[in-house]
């Protein structure tokens, strides 16, 4: 058996567990040989690929020597797996560490890594299993010398000296984290600032700034931790913090998402707030950087109101940047920072302010991959605002175990067993996701690249280009399920051009006559540029694949489907009050739509077949988009539009609301039918055709969106828009 210190760490879960009777004259019959890949084998950091060396340990737990031979084998999907082997001579009752360096190297990612150990007369121990991050190194620089600045946050107040090394090696510029104002100032006029000093010795030993979150009021001085602190307490407090740190910081953000449930107080104790921190970091260190408090998200179904007005009306008085988090998918965040963000500015005339994301990520409830590929999409689309800076939320998973997906709680690029945010005691069982390797490329192509323009951004497809002469980068993607790849032509005359994939692992573009075909798809590609003065240039537009596909013909049957990430809008992203709100996939709403007609009626009938797991309409009194509600919107060749929304009433005659200032004031609409069957909600609805007005073509763009509430308020909605063929 394993030491019981070893059988604590996990290595003998299941997946892990390995154990061999070795068949010999002298081995009793409990002996075992135990094999396992040495924890810090599981990264494998280098500039450029070069065979890595694998690490690992062998134990015998017998009574006799051996002379034995261990094996390591990395397999790789369409590839012939990488391995090494090594002689070994197993002492009785001695673990035996030995070094394994590869033939090659594998291509950058996350790879399955076997162990297994064959003795001299044949037998062999099963292998056993584990993962190793290949991976781009990026040493950290020093502050101000990268064009995009990165740091990241741990998920837990303080990160230990493991997690950070290796955060430096994927090269972030700061750490975002909290300096405990209780632990600082435990009693007012009491100051204790040997654990903080120590802390921001030891971000700045890996070569990268402390970001400090100063938020939390002490019980001296507040109530509680979320309600406002007593004005010259916090003053006293963050002028000291400044005048102790002064240039050593990156910047300093004033409190955590006070526009939901971080912060109890008002929206003028939040202004106050503010205005109080900013002057005093100011007096004490006039050059420092001072953010907002970093905002949850637009989106949000608890937003303070007026807050985000109030905030932004204190620019440039009382914050230098505008903090902003948005966690979730690419779509989501896309459409708060470059349309919903914009319009509230434009509102108060207060444009032109610098923006940095203090907090954002997204987690794994759609698998690792998704995950990896939303990370580079939010990295490269903060790059090309350009934004001040992006902390990556987080280092390390909140949950593990059986909850290795759970929404909210696994934003890590690391896996976290236990679910406990006492770091230190799993150091031994973390291991690497894809999102870890996918960041490392990321920040590798942009971090000294200055953004140059945007070649496209017009919600499904995305390119942008960053760089200098001689060193060019494009990076690019498709969105949302009806444009999943499109090609595209550019020209570059005399670059050198490689394509680089979401994990960094770069292959040669071929061209012709100074033009080059690329393909873009769900996951961004990196194109890099070299040796050419002018930078590439776009030609045409882009092709998608499937272009086809958002039409829907009635004739032919066709369906409109709504049950993709890609589709649907969270109101909770982040929220620790509200997780079990996010969507969770199509059991917890989708809609398939289909569609008939009636030529001697002259009727358009649309069939509604919604899934939703809890059905809550809104209150007689409240707005029908406040409950489960579906919302139509109809584009007519005329350039105006028809808007319905209707609900269900369990029971009662559907609820129905017509824009007013659409068609004349002429209703399409000329019947409701809705019934619920388990956790389906049937709309059956029949539309004048006349009215809607069809192009001559026989098309009419049609919106479809599905508001979800299950009980506890607006929970999520669901959209779709295609152009249906009536004839």
């Amino acid at each position: 058996m394993a030491p019981a210190k070893r059988a604590r760490t996990g290595r003998c879960s299941a997946f892990l567990a390995t154990s061999l009777l070795l068949n010999t004259a002298d081995c009793h019959a409990a002996d075992s040989i135990e094999a396992w890949l040495l924890p810090a084998s599981r990264f494998y950091s280098c500039v450029e690929p070069s065979p890595p060396t694998v690490r690992v340990a062998v134990r015998n737990t017998t009574d006799a020597a051996y002379d034995a031979q261990a094996e390591v084998r990395i397999g790789v999907p369409g590839r012939q797996d990488f391995s090494a082997t090594t002689s070994l001579r197993l002492l009785p009752h001695t673990t035996t560490n030995a070094a394994l360096t590869l033939l090659a190297c594998p291509p950058y990612g996350v790879h399955h890594v076997s162990v297994r150990v064959m003795s001299k007369d044949g037998t062999v121990t099963p292998w056993t299993r584990d993962l190793i991050a290949v991976y781009a190194k990026n040493s950290p620089l020093s502050a101000g010398s990268l064009v995009f600045s990165v740091g990241f946050a741990t998920g837990a107040s303080r990160c230990t000296p493991r997690l950070l090394s290796l955060a430096a090696t994927l090269g972030f510029e700061f750490h975002r984290f909290e300096p405990r104002w209780g632990n600082v100032q435990p009693k007012e006029g009491e100051w204790q600032w040997e654990e903080l000093d120590a802390y921001v010795s030891l971000i700045e030993s890996f070569g990268m700034r402390p970001q400090p979150l100063l938020m939390g009021s002490p019980r001296w001085a507040a109530k509680n931790r979320t309600l406002p602190p007593r004005p010259d307490a916090w003053n006293t407090y963050v002028a000291a913090l400044a005048k102790r740190y002064r240039g050593r910081m990156a910047f300093w953000e004033v409190w955590n998402e006070p526009d939901i449930g971080f912060f109890d107080g008002t929206v003028e104790d939040y202004i106050a707030m503010q205005r109080e921190a900013y002057g005093a970091i100011k007096s004490a260190a006039p050059h420092e950087i001072v953010t907002s408090a970093g905002f949850a998200s637009l989106n949000h179904g608890r937003v303070k109101p007026g807050i985000y007005e109030a905030a932004l009306r204190e620019y440039p008085h009382a914050y230098d940047w505008f903090a902003y988090h948005q966690h979730g998918a690419f779509p989501e965040f896309y459409t708060a920072v470059a349309l919903q963000l914009p319009a509230v500015q434009r509102q108060l005339g207060v444009t032109h302010v610098p923006l940095v994301f203090t907090e954002t990520g997204m987690d794994t409830r759609f698998g690792q991959r998704f995950q990896a590929s939303t990370l580079a999409k939010k990295l490269t689309y903060a790059a090309a605002i350009p934004a001040k800076g992006y902390v990556l939320y987080n280092l390390m998973d909140r949950a593990g175990g059986a909850e290795s997906n759970k929404a909210g709680q696994t934003y890590g690029l690391l896996t976290n067993p236990t679910g406990t945010g006492r770091f230190s005691e799993i150091e031994e069982d973390l291991r690497p996701k894809e999102s870890f390797v996918a960041v490392a490329a990321a920040l590798r192509e942009l971090r000294n690249r200055p953004p140059l323009s945007a070649w496209r951004q017009d919600g499904h497809v995305f390119a942008y280009l960053f760089g200098q002469p001689k060193n060019y980068l494009l990076v690019g993607w498709c969105e949302g399920r009806d444009h999943s790849t499109a090609t595209w032509e550019a020209s570059c005359a005399n670059a050198t051009i490689e394509q680089v994939d979401l994990f960094g692992n770069a292959s040669p573009v071929k061209t012709s006559g100074g033009h080059f075909r690329f393909q873009l798809g769900s996951d961004p590609v990196y194109m890099r540029f070299r040796g050419d003065e002018k930078p590439p240039a776009p030609i045409g537009e882009p092709v998608p694949k499937d272009s086809s596909s958002q039409t829907v013909s009635v004739a032919q049957g066709e369906r409109l489907i709504l049950g993709k990430l890609a589709q649907v809008t969270n109101f909770f992203e982040h929220d620790p009050h509200s997780l079990d709100r996010l969507w969770g996939g199509p059991s917890d709403l989708s809609a398939v739509v289909s569609f008939s007609c009636d030529a001697s009626t002259g009727a358009l009938m649309l069939n509604a077949a919604v899934t939703d797991d809890k059905h809550h309409p809104s209150a007689p009194q409240e707005p029908l988009r406040f409950g489960d509600a579906l919302h139509l919107e109809w584009g007519k060749k005329d350039g105006t539009s028809f808007r319905q929304t209707i609900a269900d009433t369990l029971g009662k005659p559907p609820r129905t609301e017509t824009s007013p200032d659409t068609l004349n004031n002429k209703s399409a609409l000329r019947s409701v039918a809705i019934d619920r069957t388990g956790m389906c909600t049937t709309y059956r609805i029949a539309f004048d055709t006349n009215v809607l007005n069809p192009t001559a073509e026989g098309l009419l763009p049609l919106a479809i969106t599905v508001d979800d509430n299950d009980g506890q308020g607006s929970e999520c909605r669901i959209s779709e828009e295609a152009l249906v063929r009536i004839r």
